[in-house]
């Protein structure tokens, strides 16, 4: 039996939070794993985990003290005596360190959910990116990077030693797909969701909306999720008069509703990685058109199952939008075949096994 311990905020439903469910969800049905689960937060990733019967240690960070957390974490892990301490993020890294680091024989692994979101000015950002880079290249036995463009950056600019590195993309379940879309039947629908932070540049969604406004006012636009550019945005809205086309929808606790309104889904982050929100998209057979950066260069056959731009003027976007709702044919195309690339290559059980591949060969060493 193979003891694997998750170590994860839980603090939001976000990209690494699905990924980590969809991960534990199908490591559940390996017979030879031991799942434990430890997190920082109560949240809705906790409430899904229980619900599915896993082991779920929560020691609230608002609550307790850095070294508190430790302690607890040291102490489940000497009882569980896992052979793998799987961590999320850069508190999750350094917390599973300082748990583990007078233990022999447990494998620390790490997962790389994207690049830090490292802004001018940001001088303590800088200082805990240094340090968990610092710990990882010190004390981890492997560093998952969620695509190969993360790996390629981690060893050119940040010299990583390549063997350290392994990259496993990110998967998802397949949902039913989404009712054909709605063109020629009423209002075309636009949408994308994430966190409201700079680095999803969620302005150059607006100015797409106003750009495809300006041709065809057919057309919706919603955006989901939370964030501190909320108030920003909505004023970016008021003033370019798409209040009654435009709709904020907050946090959604089930995505599916949304991808069944859309007819389009558009990102517009400055970077990714391997976006959870894209993949569930295009299983809902949705079409993306994204920018030509990060993961979703891994994710999107440019053309066939979608349309990467290589700039960021909303000008360009704005035409590859007009051009897919113009053309049902070109649409019905796309649709199919996203969803047959998630299917083909992006599922969370094939994420799960070459996770469980990982395991055994660290285990093995």
């Amino acid at each position: 039996m193979i003891r694997v311990l998750h170590v994860v905020s839980g603090d939001l439903w976000a990209g690494a939070e699905v990924m980590v469910y969809n991960l534990l969800m199908n490591l559940q049905k390996q017979s030879q794993f031991e799942i434990y689960t430890f997190l920082l937060n109560e949240g809705r990733l906790s409430r899904e985990l229980r619900k599915s019967g896993f082991r779920v240690c929560i020691i609230e960070e608002n609550k307790h003290s850095f070294q508190y957390i430790g302690y607890k974490l040291s102490k489940m892990i000497r009882n569980a005596k896992p052979h793998v301490v799987h961590s999320h993020r850069y508190k999750e890294n350094v917390l599973s360190f300082l748990a583990t680091r007078f233990l022999k024989g447990t494998k620390l692994v790490t997962t790389q959910h994207g690049l830090p979101e490292i802004f001018s000015g940001a001088k303590k950002q800088r200082f805990v990116t240094r340090l968990n880079y610092a710990i990882l290249k010190m004390a981890f036995d492997k560093v998952v990077c969620v695509s190969n463009e993360i790996k390629g950056r981690f060893i050119d600019w940040d010299r990583f030693d390549p063997g350290l590195l392994a990259v496993v993309h990110n998967g998802i379940s397949l949902n039913p797909p989404k009712n054909d879309a709605k063109m020629g039947s009423g209002d075309f629908c636009i949408g994308s969701a994430g966190r409201l932070f700079p680095v999803k540049d969620y302005k150059l969604f607006i100015e797409i909306a106003r750009g495809v406004m300006k041709i065809n006012n057919n057309v919706r636009f919603l955006l989901a999720g939370e964030g501190p550019e909320m108030s920003s945005l909505e004023m970016l809205v008021g003033k370019y008069g798409l209040g009654d086309r435009f709709e904020f929808l907050g946090h959604l606790d089930n995505m599916s509703d949304l991808y069944n309104r859309l007819d389009l889904y558009l990102n517009t982050s400055i970077h990714e990685g391997v976006p959870m929100s894209v993949l569930e998209a295009m299983a809902h057979g949705i079409p993306v058109v994204a920018p030509a950066v990060g993961g979703l260069r891994e994710i999107i056959e440019h053309g066939q199952n979608g349309y990467l731009i290589d700039s960021r003027a909303s000008e360009d976007f704005t035409h590859v939008c007009l051009d897919i709702m113009g053309d049902e044919h070109l649409y019905q195309r796309l649709s199919a075949a996203a969803r047959q690339r998630v299917s083909d290559f992006f599922t969370a059980d094939q994420m799960a096994k070459n996770y469980c591949k990982l395991y055994r060969e660290l285990i093995a060493n």
